[in-house]
């Protein structure tokens, strides 16, 4: 009797041992998954700030008639290439000028932008010129993109700390190298492809925008 209980008990207790090795297997397989979940959106969202992850879905819904709606329109530019930059949001309601602060200079926010949205890094010593080419392509398109959502936006004024630059719709319409509005995602598809092969981006941007 006493044997047939010992047999028992070990059994129970080999299945308890069972039974909780089988737990933290699962548990461990659950962490990872939703870690490996969690990476991947991240991923996903980081690569939201450059021009080429940039998703259409997340952006058309902030088209609006007004920029006054101020929550709509720093909501937009969240979603756009240099989101992920410290910065400050003004509004000129008089003149319908919308406009952005940013705490790093010019070629920094292009370096420190290409950096989150692409995982390559650049340096701020090597790649200078890089990170400037990064903010051009990226204040082109996103001026273009807001201008197409925001139906009284008039002008955009981007503010560094060693730059400060100044778009108009008007200039863009006369400039003749894009269509107003953007309405679809061809036609976000169609501007990426057009920024992005430009031959000289800083000839295009001098166009576009007048330095203050």
């Amino acid at each position: 009797m006493e044997k047939a209980r010992g047999i028992g008990m070990r059994k129970r207790n080999i299945v308890i041992v069972v039974l909780f090795m089988m737990g933290m297997i699962l548990a461990a397989a659950a962490i990872f998954g939703t870690h490996e979940i969690g990476r991947q959106k991240s991923k996903q969202w980081n690569e939201q700030f450059s021009i080429t992850g940039n998703q259409w879905n997340l952006i058309k819904n902030y088209q609006s008639q007004y920029m006054g709606d101020s929550s709509n329109i720093v909501g937009l530019f969240y979603h756009l290439p240099l989101g992920s930059e410290k910065m400050t949001y003004q509004i000129d309601s008089e003149a319908f000028v919308f406009e952005i602060d940013y705490e790093q200079g010019f070629a920094q926010v292009g370096i420190h932008n290409h950096n989150v949205s692409k995982e390559k890094n650049y340096s701020e010593k090597k790649d200078r010129k890089k990170g400037e080419q990064e903010a051009y392509q990226a204040m082109i398109y996103n001026s273009v993109i807001a201008f197409s959502l925001i139906d009284n936006l008039q002008g955009i004024r981007y503010r560094f700390k060693d730059h400060c630059f100044f778009i108009t719709r008007e200039r863009v319409m006369q400039s003749g190298q894009f269509v107003l509005p953007i309405q679809e995602e061809e036609g976000a598809n169609a501007l990426k492809k057009s920024i992005l092969e430009q031959k000289s981006i800083k000839k295009l941007f001098t166009n576009l925008f007048e330095e203050e």
